[in-house]
């Protein structure tokens, strides 16, 4: 008798470690999973920042008005300075 109870405890651990370890892989898969997406989507964010700064220079560069150029680009007034002085 005491065999079965040592080998039901014994399976029980294993069953627990295996489902610890498969706990840690789906852990894993999600962590890289969520950062190339967070990637993904800091790179499209930056794309359409440094879009906007060059399109704001060009217009600067035309002689365009900071308030204009602020309104149809959707950078501050501040930042725009920035780039005018550049």
């Amino acid at each position: 008798m005491k065999n079965e109870s040592e080998r039901y405890l014994y399976e029980l651990r294993e069953k627990g470690q295996r489902d610890y370890d498969s706990a840690i892989i789906t852990a894993e898969r999600r962590g890289k999973l969520e950062g190339k997406l967070e990637g993904k989507l800091e790179g499209k964010l930056e794309g359409k920042l440094e879009g906007k700064l060059e399109d704001a220079r060009a217009m600067l560069a035309e002689g365009m008005s900071l308030e204009l150029t602020s309104k149809i680009t959707g950078l501050s007034l501040d930042t725009l300075k920035t780039l005018h002085s550049e």
